[in-house]
């Protein structure tokens, strides 16, 4: 999730804001990355939804039974990301300070922390198999990649360019992170390693690539790319990269990819069909069998985790 400056001067003031007009200014920015995906068995998908008149986390199943609100809060929440384990889930909270800043809470919605508590905005949480957390920080200036220890602690800055690096997410075997950079002028995907050495460019196109999310086995990267009139999804080999496969087609856009932790499907946003807002859908890992997980024309249900039992 980023914001152009001139909406991050709006952060700067929400005493202004009434909460409804502060989420109908963020609607446009509400597409953010996925985490890690760890393999094993499918368990609940965590994502954000308005239904409780303003952003706040919710757990599905995958068949879109169990709807379970895990936090009430009068703050603005985005972006969750399940732990490894599911037993927590980080996010963006904004605005105590007038700015986002990461903060986790048990998946029970009890023990909420703040993590961050900068100058700027700190967005894009994702959980490493050892607990650590990478996330977005425009701390320095400009959004680089920060990563982090679990309760907060060790905050250190892996990225040092002059353009923006966003949405980190870290592969299963937390020895590589996929991340959005705008180095080109527009947005591709690249890899680096935890110090932020080994920087590989992952997809070279005219448009935006964005929100990258790995398979279980690190093996393929699944994005969302802007290339034509709609946003759409793709897989692309994690090893060398390339155009990638498109996997998602027709009118609407598709955006916000999340892995299974069973490697068989891909859980995303879908907005099409004159939907108020976004819907949560999964697909095949090949692509069909689209099948809806949760969503209606009067909630923007956004950002899907998937986490595993």
């Amino acid at each position: 999730m980023s914001f152009p400056r001139s909406f991050r001067r709006l952060l700067a003031v929400p005493a202004l804001l009434s909460l409804t007009a502060l989420a109908a200014a963020l609607l446009p920015f509400l597409s953010e990355p996925a985490s890690a995906t760890f393999p094993g068995h499918n368990g609940k998908i965590v994502f954000a939804s308005d239904r409780s008149h303003f952003f706040d986390i919710y757990t599905v199943l995958p068949n879109g039974h169990d709807v379970h609100r895990v936090t009430n809060d009068p703050f603005l929440q985005l972006g969750p990301v399940f732990s490894p384990n599911t037993s927590r889930i980080a996010y963006a909270q904004c605005c105590n300070n007038g700015n986002f800043d990461i903060y986790a809470v048990n998946a029970n919605g009890s023990g909420a922390r703040r993590l961050t508590n900068n100058h700027g905005q700190d967005i894009d949480p994702s959980y490493s198999k050892n607990g650590k957390i990478a996330y977005a920080s425009e701390h320095g200036g400009n959004y680089d990649i920060w990563v982090m220890n679990g309760d907060g602690s060790h905050k250190h800055r892996i990225t040092h360019d002059q353009s923006d690096e966003l949405e980190p997410a870290w592969n299963p075997g937390g020895t590589k992170i996929a991340y959005q950079s705008t180095k080109t002028g527009h947005g591709d995907i690249y890899t680096m390693s935890p110090t932020g050495h080994d920087v590989k460019r992952i997809t070279s196109n005219d448009g935006v690539d964005k929100e990258p999310t790995w398979s279980p086995s690190g093996k393929k990267i699944c994005f969302s790319a802007l290339r034509e009139a709609n946003s759409k999804l793709y897989v692309v080999p994690a090893h060398r990269g390339g155009k990638g496969r498109k996997l998602t087609h027709g009118a609407g856009n598709d955006q916000d990819p999340t892995w299974s932790p069973d490697g068989k499907r891909i859980a995303f946003v879908g907005i099409r069909g004159g939907a108020r807002g976004g819907d949560i859908f999964t697909i095949g890992a090949q692509g069909g069998n689209l099948q809806k997980v949760v969503g209606s024309a009067k909630t923007y249900d956004v950002k899907p985790d998937w986490g595993r039992k």
